[in-house]
């Protein structure tokens, strides 16, 4: 699993057992109605329900209670667990983790209304998602955050290409850090990705770790026009298997 080229996204008829050489990813409209909102709500524990409704917009709000909804529901599915009944731990820098159930690994992002979902057993992974509609002072960020390896093949690029350039690093870069569950307690610029969309997405050096980039495999995603993600699994030999969800 490592690569650009072109992935087409599934809905199945079952929900699909995850084998041990598996990596699902499942891609998620987050425009619930208000009916389904109701519904979706009924799902969440009272934290995640006090978080809802602590965000200022509703439209924050109906994208949080969504995801967190859907992601209770999968999780249940591959657990064989109601999904209400789950219980989350999170580690210093905010990363979740099923309590009580240590063998399986997942990781969420969303952009405006789309989210993906992935998931795996026995391996770290991390996902990142941006929609390329994103207006940000990219060469002030790469400037200051990226490594100068990365910045060096940015701004070799032809300017009409630099933007996309920018998120689709920006996607290897979260995805990588998410999977170690870091966060930015990792600096931006002690890790080097490959920053063109079209080259193979890579880990490219980890500061004085040697072996660190034959332990990661990435995955390009482009789950809907005008956006762009990233996948980072630690191991190989994985079989990605692209799912949408509808319900």
């Amino acid at each position: 699993m490592s690569g650009i080229h072109k992935i087409n996204w599934v809905l199945p008829d079952n929900h699909p057992p995850l084998e041990p050489h598996e990596v699902h990813v499942w891609k998620i409209d987050l425009s619930a109605s208000q009916m389904q909102l109701g519904q979706l709500r009924t799902l969440l524990s009272d934290d995640e329900l006090e978080r809802a409704d602590r965000f200022r917009f509703d439209r924050h709000r109906r994208r949080f209670i969504t995801g967190r909804a859907v992601m209770r529901i999968l999780l249940g599915r591959y657990t064989n667990k109601l999904p209400e009944v789950l219980e989350f731990s999170y580690n210093p820098q905010g990363k979740p983790a099923l309590k009580g159930i240590s063998s399986l690994e997942f990781n969420f992002t969303n952009s405006r209304d789309l989210a993906l979902f992935c998931v795996a057993r026995q391996t770290q992974l991390g996902i990142d998602l941006e929609h390329l509609g994103r207006h940000a002072d990219y060469e002030g960020i790469v400037n200051r955050f990226f490594a100068e390896r990365e910045i060096e093949e940015l701004f070799s690029l032809p300017e009409s290409r630099r933007h996309a350039a920018f998120l689709t690093g920006w996607t290897r870069k979260e995805a990588y850090i998410k999977a170690l569950g870091t966060g930015l307690s990792l600096p931006l610029d002690r890790f080097v990705v490959t920053i063109d969309p079209e080259a193979s997405p890579q880990l490219l050096s980890a500061g004085d770790r040697q072996d660190e980039p034959d332990r990661w495999v990435f995955q390009h995603l482009e789950p809907e026009p005008g956006y762009v993600a990233s996948l980072a699994v630690e191991g190989g030999g994985w079989e990605i298997k692209p799912y949408y969800w509808e319900e």
